[in-house]
């Protein structure tokens, strides 16, 4: 039997007698499974990293997103979390399952109920004939004032049921932290791709003013005979297919300005009247100077994902004990007391004092494998709980491994994209230079301007794309969540059902305080 388990008070269980506490408090260990986390094959974690080292990484995870160091964004999130209907269904999700907690707990205690009566009848002088004979008043009156109580006291039902009900609020809290950080990374993403399109449609419009003059020119040097109507064709088709552009990533921006408010909890009046955010150069937006390093059991104990998965397991496991339970006999006891008279007024003398008490035990004896079917479906359901947090582990460790990759290949893709960004500024001087003075055609410097333009739009992007893997590695190492954001409520025990001494240790479901 673990050592945590403890047994809730409960009125008059001190007059029971010994043997029956002590009988019932081990069939409930024994019906109530032991809680064990899954063997779990993880990575070796990084010896240089010391204590020192993780306690900096767990304070650099908390708000990570304010180390991009842009207002607009942290304005947006801080709407969010007091906003964003995902995180307010969640958050009434908890709450609901705080009353199916409080629930289970009403099983520990008895019922109280009073009731008030009153009577008239008239008898029958057939069917009594002696009344008839004696010449008696045929109508009676009856009255009574009387409190009942109730105890269904099923020990092994209701220890197994508050457990399962306490892990199934922490399976809810967590997916609230869960949520959480899905919707501040969609923010952060969503806001990246927006100062990408901005800065996008900045270099579409500074490159049709640049093709409108040089098409200006062309038309000229037309007139002039010194170029082709082919080469001023081509011009004319460069400057339309840049134009081309605009209304694309005008409608992009339009659509990321609606994900945002959404995200951030608008109103439908207040996303129809949306209006543009100020613009802010994607530049200017700086990334974390140092990057969290993976530490394989932080992300197990802390990641909310997992542990909601963990809850969820731990709730199973606390239903094959309510199934269980059925096979144990259950005991229920009744007491009144009351009075009851004929007339009103004599309802509360000593003479009209009524009181009785009793108690029924009962066990199951003939099922016909009703229960054992039960119990197989809990612990079948039991067995996907388990599978399911197995998958929630996998999958944590395959994002963060992507999440590391990406930010490593978007930083190599930038630095590349931007020299050859300076590669074809270099070679569009070349060309405009040749071209002044005859060495090259004009379809030269139509090229090179192209070559250009997509280089820039392509660095944009490679620019964005850093920035979305930055925050998809501090999601995928369960950033943000820290002691002060925590979901899970405080007066509640976070101890899993059926662990041992040290288990909370091995297994905190409350991340540690910073």
């Amino acid at each position: 039997m673990a050592d945590r388990t403890v047994l809730p008070s409960m009125p008059g269980a001190g007059r029971l007698p010994g043997l029956l506490v002590v009988c019932a408090l081990l069939s409930a260990c024994a019906i109530v499974p032991d809680y064990e986390r899954p063997e779990l094959d993880l990575p070796a974690a990084d010896a240089t990293v010391d204590a020192g080292e993780q306690q900096a990484q767990r304070q650099a995870m908390a708000d990570w997103w304010q180390q991009f160091k842009d207002p607009v964004l942290d304005r947006l999130i801080n709407s969010a979390l007091e906003d964003n209907l995902d995180i307010a269904m969640q958050t009434a999700r908890i709450r609901e399952a705080r009353a199916s907690l409080g629930l289970a707990r009403t099983a520990f205690y008895p019922t109280l109920g009073g009731q008030i009566e009153a009577s008239r009848s008239k008898a029958s002088l057939d069917a009594n004939p002696q009344l008839a004979a004696a010449g008696g008043d045929r109508r009676s009156s009856a009255y009574s004032v009387s409190a009942a109580l109730d105890y269904e006291l099923n020990l092994f039902s209701a220890l197994a049921g508050h457990e399962a009900a306490k892990a199934q609020l922490l399976a809810s809290a967590y997916s609230r932290d869960a949520v959480r950080l899905a919707v501040i990374s969609d923010i952060v993403a969503n806001y990246m791709s927006l100062r990408s399109a901005q800065r996008m449609i900045r270099i579409t419009k500074a490159t049709i003013e640049t093709r409108a003059e040089g098409l200006d020119l062309a038309e000229k040097r037309y007139a002039s005979g010194a170029i082709s109507k082919l080469e001023l064709l081509q011009e004319r088709a460069l400057l339309s297919s840049v134009r081309a552009q605009l209304p694309e990533l005008r409608s992009q921006v339009s659509q990321l300005e609606s994900a945002l408010a959404i995200l951030a909890g608008k109103t439908p009046r207040e996303i129809m009247q949306q209006a543009e955010l100020e613009p802010a150069p994607l530049a200017d937006v700086e990334l974390p100077g140092e990057l969290p390093q993976l530490l394989p059991s932080a992300l197990v104990n802390r990641r909310p994902d997992i542990r909601a998965a963990e809850a969820a397991l731990a709730a199973a496991n606390a239903q094959v004990g309510v199934a269980r339970s059925q096979y144990f006999p259950s005991l229920n006891l009744t007491a009144l007391i009351g009075t009851a008279a004929t007339a009103v007024g004599d309802l509360f003398r000593a003479s009209s004092e009524q009181a009785s008490i009793g108690g029924i035990l009962s066990t199951p004896i003939l099922s016909f494998g009703r229960i054992a079917a039960q119990v197989d479906t809990t612990e079948a359901q039991r067995e996907q709980a388990t599978i399911m947090y197995r998958q929630a582990v996998r999958q944590a460790f395959r994002e963060v491994r992507d999440a590391l990759i990406g930010v490593e290949d978007t930083q190599d893709r930038v630095e590349s994209v931007r020299h050859q960004v300076h590669a074809y500024e270099e070679t569009l001087k070349l060309a405009q230079n040749r071209y002044e003075i005859g060495s090259v055609g004009l379809r030269d410097v139509l090229e090179a301007q192209r070559q250009l333009y997509s280089a820039q739009l392509e660095l944009s992007e490679a620019i964005r794309d850093r920035f979305v893997t930055t925050a998809n590695l501090f999601k995928a190492l369960g950033g943000g969540w820290t002691e002060a954001t925590d979901s899970v409520p405080r007066d509640i025990d976070i101890g899993l059902p059926g662990t041992g001494q040290g288990a909370a240790e091995e297994l905190p479901l409350r991340p540690s305080a910073d």
